[in-house]
């Protein structure tokens, strides 16, 4: 194996673990984040996400040979058949197909390279090429790339996988057929309203989140000074804090004052109905129904017996042909 091509492989099974650039695509999708992310600090998209990733990779992915017409045989021993079912030395075959399936669900594009090993009982492994890793392409047609040059890490070599090496999974872009578009390019008014909603009621939470009273007391009595407001509120703060020497005690209030209960109200900042539009938005792009992720007071035994069918002939049936067809065709 060429020395270049040992080094570049340190990055997948060496020491060296490569840290992702979370805001490493080519300019950042919402608010200063890349889709990884977006995937990592956003709880709708990785409900998604990871709910149609682990589906697919749940999926055998069996080898056949056709015997005839109408029949085939169930092939355990071809090369084909060993290398999905171990991919390659680190992962299963469910963890593999997990990660590329998580990779173009997020990047529009999902790269595997097919490796050649001198290991005879399995003359090849694949590997994911992570989307950062491509720093540019040679293009022979307008439909798939020629060459990938790739380089892991920062300084790292660059090596040249010629098309024969390599599968690519992808998003169609219109107007250009040999590039990709990531389903997170139509959310990007979705994931920033989200963000924003979420930045604000943390902003709430920290500052009256837990404000749950107040005193009043009544404008005809004798008014206070600044220095008396002072003094009466932080004796009264230190008196009943947690841990202070009156907590859980009743306090006796003088000149009318009155302590008045505060309850911060969610429901009237419609915190759950913008969550569960952001939901429907993000499993919209995704052509999954929100009732598989996210349970619903209507839903019943019977549609979710319904649904769960729908998820293998509406929702991952086209994925599972989209596999099926390059896997056999490249």
């Amino acid at each position: 194996m060429p020395t270049i091509l040992n080094r570049l492989l340190g990055r997948f099974i060496g020491s060296r673990a490569y840290i992702v650039n979370l805001s490493g695509e080519e300019s950042p999708l919402t608010e200063g984040m890349g889709a990884r992310e977006l995937y990592a600090t956003q709880a709708n998209l990785h409900a998604v996400v990871s709910f149609l990733a682990e589906n697919m990779a749940q999926l055998p992915l069996n080898v056949y040979t056709r015997e005839g017409e109408t029949d085939r045989r169930r092939d355990r021993e071809s090369e084909a058949a060993r290398t999905l079912y171990r991919p390659n030395e680190d992962q299963t075959s469910f963890e593999f197909w997990y990660a590329v399936e998580v990779e173009r669900l997020l990047m529009g594009v999902a790269t595997v390279w097919r490796i050649p090993t001198d290991d005879t009982e399995r003359p090849n492994e694949l590997r994911l090429i992570p989307r950062e890793w491509i720093q540019t392409v040679d293009y022979e047609t307008n439909y798939a790339p020629a060459v990938l040059h790739i380089t892991a890490g920062t300084g790292g070599e660059t090596v040249a996988i010629p098309r024969s090496e390599f599968t690519q999974f992808r998003y169609y872009t219109p107007g250009n057929p040999a590039s990709y578009q990531s389903p997170l390019a139509a959310l990007r008014q979705t994931l920033t309203e989200q963000i924003q909603a979420d930045r604000f009621r943390t902003a709430v939470w920290k500052s009256s989140g837990r404000f749950n009273a107040y005193l009043t007391r009544p404008k005809d009595v004798q008014p206070w000074d600044k220095a008396q407001r002072e003094s009466f509120l932080e004796a009264f703060r230190d008196a009943w804090r947690a841990g202070g020497p009156n907590e859980g005690k009743i306090p006796l209030l003088e000149d009318g004052m009155e302590i008045k209960p505060y309850q911060f109200n969610a429901k009237e900042a419609q915190y759950a109905e913008t969550k569960q539009l952001s939901r429907e938005d993000v499993a919209a792009a995704y052509h999954v129904n929100p009732s598989l992720i996210w349970h619903t007071t209507t839903q019943t035994y019977a549609s979710a017996k319904d649904n769960a069918r729908s998820l293998y002939a509406d929702c991952l049936g086209p994925t599972i042909q989209m596999y099926q067809q390059r896997i056999n065709a490249f």
